[in-house]
């Protein structure tokens, strides 16, 4: 399936093909822009942008995860193996079409013949006595395994059912069978090369097929029927393969790329229990091998190793051609749950010689709105007053100052009962010591209104006698808003607790809530923080803290146009990450690998498959609002070749292919001298804007004089010694 360059409004429209059970070990491609001619994969083809701005469609777990709107869920369970390919496919084929009528004439679509014919590994001790049983790893090969049962002086011992099992197959396969018509999953062919001596009152031969390993789960594939008799007579093995009906049967039960990898192959010839008793004609049993075949479309190998001693991941996208950038607007992220992601930037569309390769852009937010000042508000009306009561409001400006020492850099707020000894019945009151906000004025820019206002409240009420938050006695901190008092969790003296992320602090929600609105915040309308304590015995003093507050603002278009919209939600939730779990964050991309190996709790259930999802670029990674969390014990690609700017990298799991010892993030730059261009802009400013050295700008009133635009061109030395002039304005 073929995604083009384009806005991406539903996550339904997304995650119904990258969840679909029927979409296991597909790959989908995001493909450059197709140029003027409109076609892909020609001359004119150029890097694509698609924007995620995920705000509609039917919402959807992944992976346990809860439902989430703006989520792309890439494998729907663990054995979907999604592949996603960004960009110019490298050594396969995308394109071609699927038939329609059978005998499948004119399906052209690129097909790969899939053969797996060796293992590692081959289980003899089922069954007394197999002799040689390494020649049954790989078919062909002019080796064979034996089976002769025991005997002892002229007895012979008893055969239940000659059990010969090859696993650990030793090619992995990265896509399943492709579809055709009346087989919609495919057909997958065994070869089994065996032969039956003195089988008279043997059964005929079986072979039974399961998944086993951690990655592919457990799951019974079916018995399958072989033959007895005619070529499969003698000591010469002869090939049995399966019929359409068994390999339809196979791939309908077993058809995934996980599953295949997890297969063993059990043989089993029942019968002749007594194998022959005393008439000489024991039965005897020779294995070759087996072999899996199959047809499968061309698509993603990442991250199969490729051929050679490093064991680097394959990659499917070119770096060097047209490619792509995932851009993601608002709460939009994507979880790789069961898959790959890859990501070929390419050249830059225009002047590439002189902009990034990204691979992944997320908008950043908006920058957090901090107060323009805090100052004292004073007591409440049964307290004294205290000259040193408030100080520092400076402090609580910005919330965990570089040092974040709560000594030196909050605002500190004291209070205290000192009535007059015939009053001294009030100090069992509440006391509070307030603090005036004013914040900085903001308004949403053309063509976007504010939707949420959610604040973040960093502050040390030091109570006393708790065991957890809430649990103190006393009275709760409050923020007291317009229209709202919010009361805050309360906490022992540990140092600043900052309260973030959360219903209780979403002071405005377009038509649902409103404490403190847009209209307010452009005013700079002042609320309050409170701390507070119930008084207690005569005289007592408080000293709370307060490190600051900042609000959060979340944007939307007003219109139906496509926006850019500045990230926000659970994507930019902080102070602390909490593993993606989306209570309340989540990561922009993550890519992890979960193994639920133990969760069956019945005898005869069996284990579950290990989710495993990648992502790599090849580019750089741009989310300075974000987290990334990554999770793979298998790497054997670089996740970022030109590095990443990111918030926060959460690494949950992280180990080297034996053999591979590439970086995680690739750095290396061309440091070949290259043109540059620069604009240089004369004007008059105001003396105060002068002394603060700002750069000309008339939007803040300074008067643009001339502007020159000049090309430095390096010489033969790689020195761009003399600029030489471009272009060139006058504004005055």
């Amino acid at each position: 399936m073929v995604f083009l360059p384009g806005r991406y409004q539903s996550s339904q429209s997304l995650n119904q093909y990258t969840t679909a059970s029927g979409c296991s070990g597909v790959t989908f491609w995001f493909a450059p822009d197709p140029g003027p001619d409109r076609l892909l994969l020609t001359d004119d083809d150029h890097t694509g942008a698609f924007y995620f701005d995920l705000r509609s469609g039917a919402a959807i777990g992944c992976n346990q995860m809860a439902a989430k709107v703006s989520r792309w869920c890439i494998g729907g369970s663990n054995s979907s193996n999604i592949r996603i390919v960004t960009g110019t496919p490298k050594d396969w084929s995308p394109l071609g079409s699927a038939s329609l009528s059978p005998p499948d004439v004119g399906d052209t679509r690129p097909r790969l013949a899939v053969t797996v014919d060796s293992a590692s590994t081959v289980d003899s001790d089922l069954s007394v006595s197999w002799f040689t049983p390494e020649g049954a790893k790989k078919i062909g090969d002019g080796n064979v395994a034996k089976y002769r049962p025991c005997s002892v002086w002229i007895f012979t011992c008893t055969s239940f059912n000659r059990s010969i099992r090859v696993r650990d197959l030793q090619t992995k396969v990265t896509g399943p069978p492709i579809d055709t018509v009346g087989a919609p999953k495919g057909k997958i062919f065994v070869d089994v090369a065996y032969s039956l001596e003195n089988a008279t009152y043997l059964d005929i031969p079986t072979l039974s097929i399961a998944a086993v390993t951690q990655d592919s789960g457990e799951r019974d594939c079916g018995a399958y029927t072989l033959a007895k008799g005619g070529g499969f007579s003698g000591v010469t093995p002869s090939t049995y393969t399966f019929s359409d009906a068994q390999a339809k049967q196979l791939a309908d039960t077993c058809g995934s790329a996980d599953l295949i990898n997890g297969y063993e192959l059990t043989m089993k010839t029942t019968g002749d229990y007594l194998n022959g008793g005393f008439s000489g004609q024991i039965p005897q049993v020779w294995l070759d091998g087996v072999r899996i075949r199959y047809d499968s479309a061309q698509g993603a190998k990442f991250p199969i190793a490729q051929s050679g001693s490093n064991q680097a991941a394959w990659r499917d996208c070119d770096p060097k051609k047209p490619g792509g950038q995932l851009i993601f607007g608002g709460e939009s992220h994507v979880y790789v749950a069961d898959g790959s992601l890859e990501v070929c930037a390419g050249p830059f569309p225009t002047a590439p010689e002189v902009h990034q390769s990204t691979g992944i852009f997320a908008l950043p937010e908006v920058a957090s709105l901090r107060p323009s000042s805090v100052t004292d508000g004073g007591f409440g009306p049964s307290e004294a007053g205290n000259g040193n009561g408030f100080q520092s409001g400076a402090n609580a400006a910005l919330i965990d100052d570089r040092t974040n020492v709560e000594a030196t850099n909050t605002a500190k707020l004291s209070y205290s009962c000192n009535p007059p000894w015939y009053q001294i019945g009030i100090c069992g009151q509440t006391l509070e010591r307030r603090a005036n906000i004013t914040m900085t004025p903001y308004s949403a820019p053309n063509g976007y209104r504010i939707k949420r206002i959610d604040a973040r409240v960093s502050y040390n009420p030091k109570n006393q006698g708790c065991s957890f938050l809430w649990s103190c006695p006393g009275a709760s901190p409050q923020l007291r808003l317009p229209r709202c008092t919010l009361d805050l969790p309360k906490n022992p003296d540990r140092g600043s607790l900052q309260v973030g992320n959360t219903e209780l602090l979403r002071l405005y929600d377009y038509n649902v809530k409103d404490c403190y609105s847009p209209t307010d915040l452009l005013n700079s309308q002042q609320f309050v923080y409170a701390a507070r304590a119930n008084g207690g015995a005569a005289w007592p003093t408080y000293n709370d803290s307060l490190d600051g507050v900042e609000l959060q603002i979340t944007l939307e278009p007003t219109g139906s146009a496509a926006m850019l919209i500045p990230q926000s939600g659970c994507v930019v939730a902080y102070p602390n990450y909490n593993g993606g779990q989306g209570n309340p964050d989540c990561a922009l991309l993550r890519a992890e690998t979960a193994d639920f190996a133990d969760n069956w709790t019945l005898p005869w259930q069996g284990s579950e498959g290990k989710w495993t999802g990648r992502f790599g670029v090849q580019g750089s990674v741009y989310a300075p609002s974000s987290a990334v969390e990554i999770d793979d014990t298998d790497y054997a690609y670089t996740l970022a070749t030109r590095g990443a700017i990111l918030r926060h990298l959460r690494v949950s799991g992280w180990g080297a292919r034996p053999g591979f010892s590439g970086p995680a993030f690739g750095g290396n730059v061309d440091k070949t001298p290259v043109a540059r261009e620069a604009t240089f802009t004369a004007c008059t400013q105001s003396a105060l804007r002068l002394a603060a050295n700002l750069a000309c700008n008339a939007g803040q009133g300074d008067k643009i004089i001339t502007r020159s635009g000049v090309r430095f061109e390096p010489d033969a030395s790689g020195l761009a010694r003399v600029p030489n002039h471009v272009w060139w304005s006058t504004d005055q």
